[in-house]
C-alpha cells in the first residue's frame, strides 16, 4: 500500500505544480469576451469583462489579425480555467485516497 500512497503523493505534487503554472498563465491572458456592436450602421469591436459588480466595455481599435489573436488568447484562458477545475476535482480524489 505504501507504493500506491507514494505514487498518489507524487501525483498530488505534480497537480499542484500544474495548477500554479496554469494560474500564472491565466493572469497573463486577457479576461472577458469580444462583442461586436453596430452603431449608426458601423461595426465596432469591444472587449467586455466584469470588474466586481460592473460590466466594463473596452473599445478595440484593432485589425482582423489582432482580433483573431485576442480570440485565441481568450479561448486559451477558458481552457486553462477548465483544466484548473479538473485539477481541483483530482485533488479531492487524491486527498480521499491518501487521507490528507
Amino acid at each position: 500500500m505504501s507504493i500506491i500512497k507514494g505514487v498518489l503523493e507524487e501525483e498530488y505534487e505534480r497537480l499542484k505544480r500544474m495548477e500554479l503554472a496554469y494560474s500564472s498563465r491565466i493572469n497573463e491572458l486577457p479576461k472577458g469576451s469580444i462583442q461586436i456592436k453596430t452603431i449608426k450602421g458601423r461595426k465596432y469591436a469591444y472587449l467586455v469583462r466584469r470588474e466586481g459588480n460592473r460590466v466594463v466595455s473596452q473599445y478595440l481599435n484593432t485589425n482582423e489579425n489582432q482580433m483573431d489573436l485576442l480570440r485565441k488568447q481568450i479561448e486559451q484562458r477558458k481552457k486553462f480555467q477548465k483544466e484548473i477545475r479538473q485539477i481541483h476535482e483530482d485533488f479531492k480524489v487524491i486527498k480521499r485516497a491518501i487521507r490528507l
